[in-house]
């Protein structure tokens, strides 16, 4: 009786295991259901669309792919399909100068002339941090009308930073936030400064190589870029490819080609490092406080902010036909990688709210933490 009592007991156990791993799987289908009901609605097969990468509490819980990387082809896009990301590239941009502060090459809190001797407004600190922050006072790209007749021109750094350096800044450094793709232009060429590489070769020898994201890369206007999700832009008219992407311009602020599973890479590192406890991480996770003691909600190179009381930071990346947005919840072990080939310029708000990828980015994190509304 005593082993039939054991045996019993285990199948007992056994059985009870059983109905809570199914319960579990049932749970994780209906799960990857919900997000594939978010994206599908989005993006047909035929059309442009989106590559979308989910990690949660140690694994990949969902990666797939909607619509094509090229409507002639009808090539279906993948998680391994290479995407310009827009700027997203900031956080990159802004965890090279991190790198160059950790090896004692530069302070972020250096005045950006201690690098370019040769920049303007010398009556004023301006230091890196504060182009780390959007806190410079400088104008952002799309202020500077000259800028628009030059689009199309292939500029060194140097020739980039002369088009803006001597527009007036906007407000004192370290007072207010004021979004600038042309700070991170300025920081890129800080980076060449003190490094003595390209930022394209810096961020390949300090951050590509060594993290295996072997599909990502700054190219050059007119390289031949492998495995491209092709961009494009619908509007009233219908989808049309984008108008061709003069990367000269995109530089520190929005250069980086990728794919989903590279990014993949790249949140997985920093996750290590900020549980690892790494000071540098946590500085750039942390809000800049302003000279009248208020404080930012933006970090280094990302947005930071909360998703149901819960810590995240945030990136969308807008560019010629391409739209993007990744989220970290660094306290949750959630990031959250999607990336789009398709961007709306019309203006219709069911269609804007339809290719929203910032919005489903959200939704998406809520299915997962159970806070769908």
């Amino acid at each position: 009786m005593k082993v039939k009592g054991i045996t019993i007991s285990i199948s007992l156990i056994l059985l009870l295991i059983s109905n809570s791993a199914n319960g579990q799987n049932t749970d994780t289908l209906q799960l990857k259901s919900k997000i594939d009901s978010i994206m599908s609605v989005s993006y047909k097969a035929d059309e442009p669309g989106a590559a979308v990468l989910v990690y949660n509490k140690g694994s990949v819980l969902f990666k797939k792919g909607y619509g094509v990387a090229d409507s002639g082809s009808k090539e279906a896009i993948t998680t391994s399909h290479k995407f310009c990301i827009g700027s997203i590239t900031k956080q990159f941009t802004a965890m090279a100068t991190l790198l160059l502060e950790e090896q004692g090459r530069l302070s972020i809190k250096d005045p950006i002339h201690k690098y370019l001797p040769d920049y303007p407004h010398r009556d004023k600190t301006i230091t890196i941090e504060n182009l780390l922050t959007h806190t410079s006072g400088m104008i952002d790209v799309f202020e500077n009308q000259n800028w628009y007749s030059m689009w199309e021109r292939e500029l060194r750094p140097e020739e980039f930073v002369d088009v803006f350096k001597n527009d007036s800044l906007l407000t004192e450094p370290g007072t207010a936030y004021h979004y600038s793709n042309f700070g991170y232009a300025v920081l890129g060429l800080i980076i060449e400064k003190v490094s003595g590489l390209s930022l394209s070769d810096f961020l390949k020898q300090n951050i590509f190589i060594p993290l295996g994201m072997n599909n990502t890369s700054i190219p050059k206007t007119g390289d031949a870029i492998a495995n491209l999700a092709k961009g494009y832009f619908s509007d009233d008219k219908g989808v049309q490819p984008a108008n061709p992407i003069n990367l000269s311009h995109l530089y520190g602020a929005g250069s980086i080609f990728t794919t989903a599973d590279d990014l993949l890479k790249w949140y997985l590192w920093l996750d290590k490092r900020y549980k690892n406890g790494d000071l540098q991480v946590k500085r750039a996770l942390s809000e800049f406080t302003f000279k009248n003691g208020n404080k930012s909600n933006n970090g280094y190179g990302m947005m930071l902010f909360k998703v149901h009381g819960k810590p995240a930071a945030g990136n969308n990346g807008g560019m010629l036909g391409y739209t993007n947005y990744t989220l970290w919840m660094y306290e949750d072990d959630l990031i959250i990688v999607l990336l789009s080939n398709h961007r709306y310029e019309g203006n219709e708000s069911s269609m804007a709210s339809r290719f929203d990828v910032n919005q489903k980015a959200l939704r998406v994190a809520e299915s997962v933490l159970g806070k769908s509304t």
